[in-house]
């Protein structure tokens, strides 16, 4: 086995760095997104409803509905701000290098499985009919 694991390396590495990186666009998290958005509304929706309630039960209705529009531009302002705290910033790390990781986990992985494979050629065909079913798969 250890012959063909340089060759699995060069192989995937060699998938992945020639592929131009495709952005990934995926449906379900828009449509995620869109659904907590929309619950999130009505939440505030239903709690400041229910604060008018209870503020007109001991106020009158003018003052109940001045006290729910403070709330309302406070809590705009929170979430203003909030939103500015969250802007991605540029982080000081270093440029994650995949042939460089991949070739260290196929090491790692190779030193891992020489030794179980030399003791049991049992687990060789299991592996090597794993691989072949997740290719056929892809």
């Amino acid at each position: 086995m250890t012959p063909l694991m340089p060759l699995i390396q060069q192989m995937i590495i060699g998938g992945m760095v020639a592929k131009a990186a495709a952005p990934r666009f995926s449906s379900v998290t828009i449509i995620l997104k869109i659904l907590s958005s929309g619950l999130f509304m009505t939440g505030l929706v239903l709690i400041l409803y229910a604060e008018y309630l209870w503020l007109d039960f001991f106020l009158p209705s003018y003052l109940s509905i001045l006290i729910i529009a403070i709330t309302l531009i406070l809590l705009s302002t929170v979430l203003w701000f909030g939103a500015g705290k969250l802007k991605d910033t540029p982080s000081n790390q270093p440029p994650f290098d995949i042939p460089i990781l991949l070739t260290e986990i196929f090491s790692l992985v190779d030193a891992d499985l020489e030794t179980a494979i030399r003791t049991n050629p049992k687990i060789a065909v299991a592996l090597s009919t794993l691989i072949g079913f997740m290719a056929g798969k892809k």
